[in-house]
């Protein structure tokens, strides 16, 4: 069975008054390829309840880099624990409603494919938005340094874990830790980063 790629659209927010920002072109194409690696990874495909369909989709995630100041005041918010995190995530859709994407991209299958005489689906024009993932620099390049890695794969490590909570994939309890980690692990290993 062929493999239809799905396509991400990353857009880098600069946070304001910010001397978090760390993208540059290389940084910026390697975040781009966790992301679309990730999309792509076949249990993630499966999850959303794609694996038996021939759909494309370009899914949008909005990726903003912030100092330690400012993801506490994020995580205090909006977690209400005061202490500066790595990573944090804002899904358009939970969990449950993670078939919701497929239902997205079946809705243009389908709509394609009444006007549509020929086998091929043209669902190009179909973007999702996922949501927002705001890593916060400074803490990111502590653990680069504590796991002996470039910031560039520990920014990647944090955007796959974001993606993936975003898709609906979780940590919290045992069963779903099994799942989640491997795999977030996998994908950026795949990417064979310094």
């Amino acid at each position: 069975m062929k493999t239809n790629m799905h396509k991400v659209t990353l857009i880098v927010n600069p946070h304001a008054n910010s001397d978090a920002n760390i993208s540059d072109a290389n940084i910026n194409a390697t975040l781009l390829r966790a992301a679309t690696s990730t999309v792509n990874n076949a249990t993630v495909v499966e999850k959303m309840g794609m694996a038996d369909n021939n759909a494309t989709a370009t899914f949008t995630i909005h990726l903003t880099m912030v100092d330690e100041v400012q993801m506490q005041d994020i995580n205090n918010t909006h977690r209400q624990v005061n202490k500066p995190t790595d990573v944090l995530t804002f899904p358009l859709f939970d969990a449950q409603e993670v078939t919701t994407i497929h239902q997205l991209i079946q809705s243009t299958v389908n709509a394609s494919n009444t006007s549509n005489t020929s086998n091929t689906v043209n669902t190009s024009n179909t973007t999702i938005p996922l949501g927002d993932i705001i890593i916060c620099t400074p803490v990111a390049l502590r653990q680069s340094i504590t796991l002996g890695h470039s910031v560039t794969k520990e920014v990647a490590f944090l955007l796959i874990h974001g993606t993936l909570h975003l898709l609906g994939f979780d940590h919290i309890q045992d069963c779903d830790s099994n799942v989640m980690l491997p795999l977030q692990s996998g994908i950026l290993d795949s990417l064979q980063l310094p």
